[in-house]
């Protein structure tokens, strides 16, 4: 299996699988093109990065992650706010889906407890899936490790990662990767766990 770097091309099958595999999550409906262009948006900003899966040419699955889950919300809205408006007009006709948008926008600025040290954790895996022909195969956990890798070279020690508190395998998951639960919130309606993981 190889796991490398997103490139330009890979956009298209990053975005179906995120939109196939994350059926939860507001970014799901708001379309392909937009998925392209947030992931691309992400990988191309400093201390972020999309790395994919695939296995004799088949795409297997992608993490994306980012150094600063703060920092990188910001740029990324205010660098491609063009673009990826453009790519979500068509749904800013609804009330609720603007409330949603909102909400996801502050997601990036909000604060995960009264804890100096939950503010201070700022390094996050943004999403992971693994395509379904692939499951089972331990790519997820090859992908995390490969997360894992880029966040020390970083100089990153901790870092976290959401979930929803009723997604049973993503939770089940995150556990065996050694992540702790650290706290639960609420999102768009949903609870969802917050998960910290040590990787000095």
């Amino acid at each position: 299996m190889e796991l490398r770097r997103m490139v330009e091309n890979d956009s298209f099958l990053v975005a179906k699988l995120h939109r196939e595999g994350i059926t939860t999550g507001f970014l799901s409906t708001l379309g392909i093109v937009f998925l392209q262009r947030l992931y691309r948006a992400i990988d191309r900003e400093k201390g972020g990065c999309v790395f994919v899966a695939a296995d004799d040419g088949n795409f297997c699955g992608f993490i994306a992650g980012t150094i600063d889950i703060h920092s990188t919300f910001r740029k990324v809205l205010i660098k491609n706010c063009l673009v990826l408006g453009v790519a979500i007009i068509q749904y800013m006709f609804s009330a609720k889906n603007l409330i949603k948008m909102a909400e996801t926008i502050l997601y990036g600025f909000r604060s995960d407890g009264g804890k100096s040290e939950d503010r201070q954790c700022r390094a996050e895996l943004f999403s992971i899936v693994v395509a379904n022909a692939a499951r089972g195969k331990g790519v997820g956990k090859c992908m995390v490790e490969k997360l894992e890798q880029y966040f020390k070279e970083k100089g990153i020690r901790q870092y976290k990662v959401v979930t929803a508190s009723n997604n049973q395998g993503a939770n089940k998951f995150y556990r065996k990767c050694n992540f702790i639960l650290k706290s639960s919130f609420a999102h768009h309606g949903n609870v969802l766990n917050l998960y910290k993981k040590d990787i000095s």
